[in-house]
Order: structure tokens, then C-alpha cells, then sequence
């Protein structure tokens, strides 16, 4: 039984995938669909290896194993992932429809961002000089596999990250300025794409060079029909390339010697959400079992708050992935050090309940409806690159980058204000 329902889940949630990719490659520019294409990699394709592979034994998460092993949750999870991309496409989308959604980029509005995207790009070279060792990031991902690091260095570390990615994001900004995009203009931009990448050492910011690199080239018409589908595998082929050499030689000390059963282990719990989806399903079917939050909207009020020092409140929330980890390891509520990667599809379900089930899908159908609202390419994919992080991370993790998309919004909406002021005044001169 659940193992149909698996199967019906999967094939259903593939024509999905590839209505989005149909209409991506016709230039029906909508980021509900990239939305739905993220869904199916981290939530649909857990499903398949499941039936074909095996479900994986989750040996140092015994949460998981407690979710594995429930046929209800199995069935709520599959009902539940399966209507999401309905209740997108059907509240996701704009108001008003127009094949040239995505205009192209109003330059008098980021004119006086140009310069400053500049400097954001090679910021990360001004972070390595004034580093407390330049020389720790002589080696790619040092931050991961270096010995006695310094808490200095640790916590400068930190703020290299945030450098890289706002770098990253800078760059390809400045790649949609470009009125007509040549490929001279990606070539001043990659090298210093790949010295964020190299700086930052993790794998998260690898994929967003390769979303935000091929959102700009798409955009920009150079990925067409069949180039858009052959980028798409070539893209899927080198994630996934980089991320298993990844996981051999820095995400693992014993990486090489790891059996097939453990690397399996290792993927799964990286990259799939199904497991956290499940497990915080299971929580709400069996709460006298396992209680992830202490009360309800508390993740959330750390969102809201996070800027907020501990010193200041000592009684702050923590993120919701603290609380998720604590849970799956049968501990109390509290920070170990590391924690679980959580998504906001579960974490909507743990603060709201069963209204969750509603509120988490409609949040991002919010964002994509206010970012395409725009019609402007840089904001709209600022805002696709929000909705992924939002699906496969919790929001701590990329707070500023949230930030600045909101104060774009605002400031876009200031701009087209003034604009269709100065219009009407100009249609009905006062007399």
C-alpha cells in the first residue's frame, strides 16, 4: 500500500518537474516553477530511492528511525508533498498574466547599486587581507578539516561566509545589468566567483554560483530549447560530482573507507528533507512520543528576533534546528554544537500545527508572487534564490541575503510609485 503510494507520489510530482521544465524552456518565466523543481530534487527524488535503493538505516539518528517506520506518516508526507505544487501554481503566479513577465532591468532604479555591487564582488579579497591568518585559506575548505583552529579564526570565518555569498550574489547581479550579456562579461566575473567559492569552502555556495549563473544566462537568452535542457543535466551532473568528492575528502575524515551503506546514510541525511518532513509529521501524529518545540510559533519568534544579543535575552529561542536535533536525539532542547538542516515546509508544520500544512506552501507562493510582481530580473532572482534557501535551509542561515531582498522590494515599490505619480501628473497637468 505505502509502497504504491510512493510510486503514484513520485510519478505524479515528475510531471511536475517537467511541466516546469517545459515552461522554463518556452520563457514562461514564473519562480513558482523553479520552486517546484527544488521540491522534486529534495523532496520527490528521496521517494524513488526509497523504492529502488532501499530506505537507509539512520544509525546515529534515532528520530528518523522512528519516522522511517510509521506507514501514517509516510502516507500524510506523500498526500502532503503532493498537493503542494497544486496549491503553488494556483496562488503562486501573479495577478495579472504577461508573456514578458520579466522585463528587462530598470537601470535608473539600480543605477546607484551598480558601484556598489562592484565592490561587493571583490569584497571577499579585502576579508582575506585583513583575515587573522590569510594563509589558513591557502587550502579549500581548511575551515572544515584544519586541526586547532584558532576561535579567532573560527569566528572570522563567519563572517567570510557572509562576505562570499553577498559577493556571489553582487556578481551576478551585475551579470543581469548587462544589456546584452557576451561571453567576455562571465569571463571578468568567474574568477571571482570561484574565489568566493574557494574562500567559503562549503557546498551550499557552489550550487548557488550554478543557480544564479544559470538564472542570468537564461535570462539573457543565451540558453535556449535544448541548451537550457542540456545545461540543466551538465548543472545536475557537477553538483553532484563535487559534492560526492566533497563528501570523500573534507565532509568526512573517513570518507574513502565508508561502505556503500554509509555513504548512502550520509546523502540522504545531506540532502534529502524527507526525513526531517517525516519526522516532524511524526511529532504532530504522536506528540506524547516526541515534542520538538516547546511551545508553538517559538522558531518563529526566533526568527523575528534573532538580531536580538543572548546577553540581552538569555531566554531567546533558539533556530528551529536546534530544537529539531535535540528532539531526534531524545534530548532536551539544546545547542550541541551542530545541527540538523531544516527546511521551512517542516518547520511551518512544528510552530502551526496542521494549519502548517497550508501556511508553509503559501509563505513561499507569497514571496514568488511578490518578487515576480516586480518584473524585474534582478529582484525576481533574488526571489529564486530566496525560495530554494527557504526549501532546503532554515532561515537563520541566510537572514541578511533575506533582508536585502525585502529592502529591494521596498525600494522598488518607492520607485514605481514616484514613477506612476510623475506619469499621472504628466497625463493631468494641474490647470
Amino acid at each position: 500500500m505505502v509502497d504504491i503510494l510512493n510510486f503514484l507520489t513520485f510519478t505524479w510530482l515528475t510531471i511536475w518537474f517537467v511541466f516546469s521544465i517545459v515552461k522554463l524552456v518556452k520563457r514562461t518565466f514564473y519562480s513558482i516553477l523553479f520552486a517546484i523543481i527544488v521540491l522534486y530534487v529534495f523532496f520527490a527524488i528521496p521517494i524513488a530511492l526509497d523504492l529502488f535503493i532501499g530506505k537507509p538505516f539512520y544509525r546515529y539518528y534515532p528520530g528518523f528511525e522512528l519516522s522511517k517506520n510509521d506507514d501514517l506518516v509516510s502516507i500524510i508526507y506523500c498526500f502532503y508533498i503532493s498537493f503542494i505544487p497544486i496549491i503553488w501554481w494556483l496562488t503562486g503566479k501573479p495577478k495579472k498574466y504577461s508573456r514578458d513577465l520579466i522585463k528587462k532591468v530598470d537601470y535608473q532604479l539600480f543605477k546607484p547599486f551598480r558601484p556598489l555591487f562592484v565592490i561587493l564582488l571583490i569584497s571577499p579579497l579585502i576579508a582575506l587581507i585583513f583575515a587573522p591568518n590569510p594563509l589558513f585559506y591557502t587550502h579549500y575548505g581548511a575551515i572544515l578539516v584544519g586541526e586547532f583552529i584558532s576561535e579567532e579564526i573560527r569566528s572570522y570565518h563567519s563572517i567570510i561566509s557572509l562576505i562570499t555569498f553577498i559577493s556571489v550574489v553582487s556578481g551576478c547581479a551585475l551579470l543581469l545589468l548587462r544589456d546584452k550579456l557576451k561571453l567576455s562579461n562571465v569571463l571578468i566575473i568567474l574568477p571571482w566567483l570561484i574565489f568566493s567559492v574557494w574562500l567559503n569552502g562549503k557546498r551550499a555556495i557552489v550550487a548557488v554560483v550554478v543557480l544564479m549563473l544559470g538564472y542570468a544566462l537564461w535570462h539573457n537568452g543565451l540558453l535556449k530549447s535544448w541548451r537550457l535542457l542540456v545545461s540543466i543535466m551538465i548543472a545536475v551532473i557537477f553538483i553532484v560530482g563535487y559534492s560526492s568528492l566533497y563528501q570523500q575528502n573534507l565532509r568526512y575524515d573517513n570518507g574513502p573507507s565508508l561502505s556503500f551503506k554509509q555513504k548512502y546514510e550520509n546523502i540522504r541525511v545531506d540532502y534529502g528533507r524527507d526525513d526531517v518532513t517525516k519526522m516532524t509529521i511524526y511529532s504532530e501524529i504522536h506528540p506524547d512520543r516526541m515534542e520538538i518545540l516547546e511551545y508553538r510559533g517559538q522558531s518563529i519568534l526566533y526568527n523575528l528576533l534573532m538580531y536580538i544579543p543572548r546577553k540581552w535575552w538569555p531566554e531567546k529561542p533558539w533556530p528551529y534546528a536546534v530544537y529539531f536535533t535535540s528532539a531526534m536525539l531524545s534530548m532536551p532542547p539544546q545547542y550541541i554544537g551542530w545541527g540538523m538542516t531544516t527546511s521551512w515546509l517542516e518547520e511551518a508544520i512544528a510552530n502551526f500545527s496542521w494549519f502548517g500544512f497550508l501556511i508553509g506552501p503559501l509563505f513561499i507562493s507569497l514571496l514568488c508572487r511578490i518578487g515576480d510582481s516586480t518584473r524585474d530580473p534582478i529582484i525576481s532572482a533574488l526571489t529564486v534564490l530566496v525560495v530554494t534557501l527557504f526549501l532546503v535551509v532554515q532561515l537563520a542561515a541566510f537572514a541578511p541575503l533575506f533582508i536585502l531582498w525585502i529592502l529591494l522590494i521596498f525600494w522598488s515599490s518607492i520607485k514605481n510609485r514616484r514613477k506612476n505619480k510623475s506619469k499621472f501628473n504628466a497625463h493631468h497637468p494641474v490647470s
